[in-house]
């Protein structure tokens, strides 16, 4: 599935034999991890309005797995809650083809200074 043309995938760069970014409708996101993340409406409001004004600057992170046509969303719950507020149905993601593990790992990383609430990182 990634890097090949995916249904619901419009724009598709690889970069790497394990990476692409994708624009990806929403409902080939498998948000699993959905109900661990704290809601901060606030946070939500502000990001919708962001999104509204300047469209999505950061992609989401997925992970592909294997046996699924969806990708496991590990970053970026707040930015799909904020553009479905916003009633888009697309959403751009950087996919990778690793395992969960390393999924989460980079996911970890790339929080660019972001905290994350104790119980989240539990």
């Amino acid at each position: 599935m990634i890097g090949a043309r995916a249904s619901g995938c419009y724009r598709l760069r690889m970069t790497t034999p394990d990476f692409c970014d994708c624009e990806l409708d929403l409902h080939r996101l498998d948000l699993r991890y959905a109900d661990l993340r704290l809601a901060d409406p606030r946070a939500l409001e502000r990001l919708r309005q962001s999104l509204e004004r300047y469209g999505q600057r950061e992609p989401c992170l997925a992970v592909a797995c294997a046996g699924s046509p969806q990708l496991v969303l590990l970053d970026g719950y707040r930015r799909v809650a904020a553009l479905r507020r916003l009633g888009r149905d697309t959403v751009c993601v950087e996919a990778r083809a690793v395992d969960l593990t390393v999924g989460l790992i980079l996911a970890l990383t790339r929080t660019q200074g972001q905290a994350w609430a104790a119980i989240e990182e539990a």
